[in-house]
């Protein structure tokens, strides 16, 4: 079976829970943000180095990682900050901000071994995944499909356009795809929450399908498997 989740953010414990709650045999996609926001996203990252049934997609936040730990590094072994653009400063200021925090503490309890392993974990994430189950096809993708054009070919996307985008949830992208997609949490994607629901549940547009469930901001790790279409939750 194929499962696909997003957003995980550093919360270890629902990982390793949804990690027991699948077979060796099935097949796993993280379609991003694995680190920042919770205090384990590296060690998330690592783990995933050892399972081959485990793939990982980049997202904005890993993207976001591999420009600023390198500045990170450059001011531990300088002792100071003067060595970095301005630029460089503000970009490294906005991600600590937006949960890159967790993953500075995180990083510096690292050996050197462990951080060039986080290095080439996010390094080899995936752009996108283009997958077929159960009878139907499925693009995998952290962010959107910015400036979308039907004659697009996916390797054609720039990061900016896959990881930090968002979908336009009236536009029919593929007649015959299904887009799964995180980064938007889902009760964000929801102009009203139903009746005994949280809000945090899975959300579907058509063939669009939102699955950040708000793991990092205290909502649920939603899972779904694409084989059945099955959904469920920790």
């Amino acid at each position: 079976m194929i499962y696909a989740v997003s957003d995980i953010h550093g919360n270890y414990e629902k990982y390793m829970e949804l990690i027991r709650k699948l077979s060796p045999f099935d097949t796993l996609y993280i379609l991003g943000d694995i680190v920042d926001m919770g205090r384990e996203g590296l060690k998330i990252l690592l783990d995933t180095e050892h399972r081959l049934n485990v793939i990982r997609l980049m997202g904005n936040h890993e993207c976001l990682a591999l420009m600023c730990l390198p500045m990170l590094v450059k001011i531990l072994n300088e002792g100071d900050s003067d060595g970095l653009s301005e630029d460089e400063v503000r970009t490294y200021a906005d991600w600590v901000s937006d949960g890159g925090a967790a993953t500075v503490t995180e990083f510096m309890e690292l050996s050197s071994k462990e951080r060039q392993e986080a290095f080439s974990a996010m390094n080899d994430m995936l752009p996108y995944a283009e997958v077929s189950a159960g009878g139907k096809d499925f693009i995998l993708v952290h962010g959107g499909l910015g400036g979308f054009s039907p004659d697009k070919r996916m390797n054609e996307y720039s990061a900016e356009e896959l990881f930090f985008t968002r979908p336009d949830l009236e536009k029919d992208y593929f007649g015959n795809k299904y887009i799964l997609f995180g980064h938007t949490p889902t009760r964000v994607l929801r102009k009203k929450v139903p009746d005994g629901k949280s809000g945090n549940e899975i959300y579907e547009r058509g063939k669009l399908m939102g699955i950040d469930c708000g793991c990092g901001g205290g909502g649920s790790l939603g899972c779904i498997c694409l084989d059945t279409m099955e959904k469920f939750y920790l």
